[in-house]
């Protein structure tokens, strides 16, 4: 069983039903690739702690706004890695934020689709 990294319940909450959800949902799905893509084109080899920390603290607000907690706390962790230089762990960080966004754009995916 994959993990869930979308509340839903949160997202319809904070933005105060199933259209504006769904909305955000859809905004999430166009400006999100860009970002992503960014963050995925960072030197990891060596890791370019800069560009892995910028991007990470992109992802994070547009995690935060989707309700991607466990997410946007990763990206934080991730951030802050960078921020202190330490190498080893913003790789390790970057691996696990990575699988995770493809999880989540699955969900973000399924949950346009069925509000």
């Amino acid at each position: 069983m994959e993990p869930t990294y979308l509340d839903s319940e949160l997202l319809q909450k904070r933005f105060g039903g199933r259209g504006i959800a769904r909305d955000i949902c859809r905004l999430y799905l166009e400006e999100s690739p860009s970002v992503v893509r960014e963050y995925r084109s960072a030197n990891l080899a060596p890791v370019d702690l800069t560009m892995v920390g910028a991007t990470a603290h992109r992802l994070k607000g547009s995690l935060g706004m989707l309700g991607a907690e466990a997410l946007t706390e990763l990206a934080d962790k991730l951030e802050q890695a960078c921020l202190a230089g330490r190498d080893q762990e913003a790789l390790s960080l970057y691996k696990r934020l990575d699988a995770g966004l493809s999880g989540l754009r699955r969900e973000v995916e399924q949950l346009a689709n069925t509000l």
